[in-house]
C-alpha cells in the first residue's frame, strides 16, 4: 500500500487546503518539464494519484481505514505525543498568563495590562505560523479575538465595580469572562498543531 501522505508530504490529519497547497508544490517541483530526473514522470503520476485520493472526502475516508490499520502503532505514537504536548503547552502558557494577571491585580497598585499584551503577542505568533489562511484573514482573526478579549474583560470589570463584588469572587468573574476568547485561540492553535507535520 502506497503512503499517499508521504508522497504529498502532509500530515495524515491535514486539512484539504493544506493538501491542495502541498500538491501544487510537489507537482511543480517534480513535473517532467521542470525536473529532468529520470524518475520525474513516475513521481508526477504518484503525486496525481495521491491527490486524487486525498482530495476526495469519500476516497480519503476509505483510504484512511486501510492506512491506519496497516501503519504500525509505534509510528503514530511519536506524532500523537507531539500533538498532545504542543496543545498542552499552549494551554498551560495561556492559563499562566491569566494567573499572572490575577496576581498582578492582587499585589500591584494600578497594574499594567500585562496579560493582554502577552495574549496579543501570542495571537500574532499563532497567526504567523498559520499557513492555511490569507494574510488578510489572519490579521482580521487577530484583531477580532483581541477585541473580544478586551471587551469581555472590560465588561467583567464593570460588573465587578457596578455591583461591588469583592475578591475572590471578583477575580473569578474576570477569569470566566476571558474563557470565550481563550477558547477561540486554543481552538485555532489546536487545529494548527494537528495539521503541521511533526
Amino acid at each position: 500500500m502506497r503512503d499517499y501522505y508521504e508522497i504529498l508530504q502532509v500530515h495524515p490529519e491535514a486539512s484539504i487546503e493544506t493538501i491542495v497547497k502541498c500538491y501544487r508544490i510537489q507537482i511543480k517541483k517534480n513535473h517532467p518539464d521542470i525536473n529532468k530526473a529520470l524518475d520525474a514522470r513516475e513521481k508526477t503520476i504518484l503525486i496525481n494519484q495521491a491527490y486524487e485520493v486525498l482530495s476526495d472526502p469519500v476516497k480519503r475516508a476509505q483510504y484512511n481505514i486501510e492506512y491506519f490499520n496497516e501503519i504500525e502503532p509505534e509510528f503514530l505514537k511519536p506524532r500523537q505525543r507531539k500533538i498532545v504536548f504542543r496543545s498542552f503547552l499552549c494551554w498551560v502558557t495561556m492559563l499562566g498568563f491569566i494567573l499572572a494577571d490575577i496576581l498582578n491585580q492582587i499585589f500591584v497598585k494600578n497594574p499594567a495590562p500585562v496579560s493582554q499584551t502577552i495574549f496579543f503577542l501570542f495571537l500574532i505568533i499563532t497567526a504567523i505560523r498559520d499557513g492555511e489562511r490569507t494574510i488578510v484573514l489572519r490579521v482580521a482573526w487577530v484583531i477580532g479575538v483581541y477585541i473580544l478579549w478586551v471587551v469581555l474583560q472590560g465588561a467583567a470589570t464593570f460588573v465587578v465595580w457596578k455591583y461591588g463584588i469583592r475578591a475572590p469572587m471578583a477575580l473569578a468573574v474576570i477569569v470566566v469572562s476571558q474563557c470565550p476568547a481563550l477558547w477561540f485561540v486554543m481552538r485555532r492553535a489546536s487545529l494548527f498543531f494537528r495539521t503541521v507535520s511533526p
